[in-house]
């Protein structure tokens, strides 16, 4: 064996041999946060035990759950303040760095966590049908063309395709996980989200039985929390793959 193979055999033992952080069972506090209902009804943050994730003990510390009385639950850097929305067609929370407007939020610049999900058996059937034909074309087409014969959308708005900017990575024929990058429009700045110097990462999962549905996770932690975003990323999605149907 030569001098430069035992070299980068003794560097591959000490990187093995590094102690990595035990994934275990640890529980972070659930977060209450505050729903506007229907035409207005406000609904107070609900108090319920801390959660129980599979991760680290270090990242746990900085992560909380927040959730409100009704909609999806989410995980995001612990500190931060939420608001969710909620009516027929669909429901959105938003966890962020700032206090939260209850009457919503226009453009959000910074960091954020926000999951969106649209009711295929209402109004909220475009939503499903306009982002089922960006994403999933294929397993999609008859939900698509059965709202597409409503002719009360433009025809045009479930022709879109994906973002040419955007990187999409397939999970399963339901699950897509993406980026859209910096200064770039895409599947992340669908929604309150503007573009920024940060990323935009998330997840979207389509609901293919009953009435339908989609659901959509879009992350941007900044610079200061980017240690946060793999781990984030991953509890979000697998929790928005179980909730979505």
């Amino acid at each position: 064996m030569t001098k430069n193979s035992l070299l980068l055999a003794a560097v591959a033992l000490v990187l093995a041999s590094r102690p990595r952080p035990a994934v275990q069972r640890e529980s972070v506090p659930f977060v209450g946060c505050p729903a506007r209902v229907g035409n207005g009804d406000d609904q107070e943050a609900p108090r319920r035990p801390p959660v129980i994730v599979a991760l680290d003990r270090a990242t746990a510390q900085q992560l909380a759950y927040y959730q409100g009385a009704v909609g999806a639950g989410v995980l995001a850097p612990r500190g931060w303040h939420c608001q969710v929305w909620a009516g027929s067609a669909s429901s959105e929370i938003l966890v962020m760095p700032a206090p939260i407007d209850s009457q919503g939020v226009q453009s959000i610049a910074g960091p954020a966590v926000v999951i969106a999900s649209f009711d295929g058996g209402t109004s909220g059937r475009f939503d499903v049908a306009i982002y089922g034909s960006r994403l999933f074309p294929r397993v999609a087409a008859e939900f698509v063309e059965r709202v597409k014969s409503e002719s009360l959308v433009s025809a045009r708005d479930f022709e879109r395709g994906p973002y040419v900017n955007d990187s999409v990575r397939y999970l399963d024929s339901l699950t897509a996980e993406y980026t859209t990058p910096p200064h770039a429009t895409g599947l992340g700045t669908e929604g309150p989200f503007s573009p920024s110097a940060d990323a935009i990462r998330g997840v979207a999962v389509l609901c293919a039985h009953g009435d339908w549905s989609f659901s959509i996770l879009q992350m941007r932690l900044g610079p200061t929390m980017r240690h946060l975003e793999a781990a984030t990323l991953r509890l979000n999605r697998d929790a928005v793959r179980r909730g979505s149907c």
